[in-house]
């Protein structure tokens, strides 16, 4: 039986953050990427974690993350787990000024009890009042 390195989550993000060698690679829909070392993405995820937090999130609270960009979507599910939040998935679709949409986010939202959205999703500004700060750590 495999025993596992780290006892949690957190103990992993913390042991690789000091890691001198390896880190992410995150490709575009161009075939061009962005790296990071893992310190410097732990640093990005942390940031994103504290936005949560000045935004009232805590352990086990739901947060939607509703981001086109791979990276911002992976930092911002990580930052949820680093700090015990919930994430909650949701697909960034265009045009989040359609009825339709509006009417999908809102369910999601009632179903969930999320206490916050992180999106990039143009049009966001319909849900300034349950967006978070983190989405300016993105």
């Amino acid at each position: 039986m495999l025993t596992p390195k780290y006892k949690t989550f957190q103990e992993a993000v913390e042991s690789l953050a000091t890691s001198p060698t390896g880190g992410y690679r995150f490709y575009s829909t161009s075939s061009e990427y962005v790296e990071y070392s893992f310190p410097e993405f732990s640093k990005r995820v942390q940031g994103v974690s504290s936005g949560l937090w000045k935004q009232g999130v805590r352990r086990g609270d739901r947060v939607v993350v509703m981001v086109h960009n791979q990276e911002k979507a992976i930092r911002s599910v990580l930052a949820c787990m680093l700090m015990g939040a919930i994430p909650v998935p949701a697909v960034a679709a265009e045009g989040s000024a359609n009825l339709a949409f509006q009417e999908q986010l809102a369910h999601i939202l009632r179903i969930t009890g999320a206490r916050v959205v992180v999106t990039d999703v143009e049009g966001g500004e319909l849900f300034d009042h349950l967006r978070s700060a983190a989405s300016d750590e993105l």
